[in-house]
């Protein structure tokens, strides 16, 4: 399991329009299962959730009012070829069915 906060400059074009916007903050939460098929195969999946907070808004007025989710599952699988410094697999499918942001005025 990883999870972590993460924060993001708003782009700088936004900042010529309102010079006093933050960072905005993304936390997320993704847990790994992973199956070892013979000895260099695997298979697996990630559930993961990622909620945002203070996004920026561009309509009414440029600001940082904006909140957001998204949530899915990546799956996984390939042949585990382990160099000295490299681990070749790809995700398969990355599927985030259901993502919101919610758009309202800053307060």
């Amino acid at each position: 399991m990883a999870y972590g906060v993460f924060y993001q400059k708003p782009e700088d074009i936004y900042f010529v329009r309102k010079p006093d916007l933050h960072f905005y903050t993304g936390f997320r939460i993704i847990s790994s299962i992973i199956r070892k098929r013979r000895a260099t195969g695997y298979s697996g999946w990630k559930p993961i959730n990622k909620l945002y907070k203070d996004l920026v808004t561009t309509v009414p007025s440029v600001g940082n009012g904006g909140n957001g989710y998204a949530r899915g599952v990546e799956l996984s699988g390939g042949i585990k070829k382990t160099f000295k410094i490299l681990t070749i697999g790809s995700p398969i499918l990355t599927w985030i069915p259901n993502g919101n942001t919610s758009i309202s005025p800053a307060r």
